[in-house]
């Protein structure tokens, strides 16, 4: 169970890093006063995406890793159906979640 835990955290580290250092392009300028509020919401939600959909392919090979081990176990084909399900509930709030502050964020502006 540990090395399941360990690759997990090292699978998403390698994951949010890039993500990470795209952070440097939300910092103010130098000499421009106040920080935009809009572009610093803008940009922590592009990078919430980002690690959500990290996570949810995460979540995918591990029902995929699920579906290969189960050898036709039916507890074990249970266990990797429903996180198929959950991959999909998943992506479906990842994407309600963004078209959301996609729309309001156009309603704003």
């Amino acid at each position: 169970m540990n090395k399941k835990l360990v690759l997990f955290f090292a699978l998403s580290i390698l994951l949010v890093l890039p993500v990470l250092s795209l952070a440097i392009a939300f910092a103010p300028q130098p000499g421009s006063g106040a920080v935009n509020i809009q572009s610093l919401i803008s940009g922590i939600i592009s990078i919430l995406w980002w690690i959500f959909l990290g996570i949810i392919v995460i979540m995918f090979i591990i029902a995929g890793i699920l579906f290969l081990t189960a050898q036709g176990s039916e507890d074990q084909l249970g266990k990797a159906k429903k996180a198929v399900i959950w991959g999909g509930v998943g992506v479906f709030v990842a994407i309600l979640g963004y078209s959301a502050f996609i729309t309001i964020q156009s309603f704003l502006l």
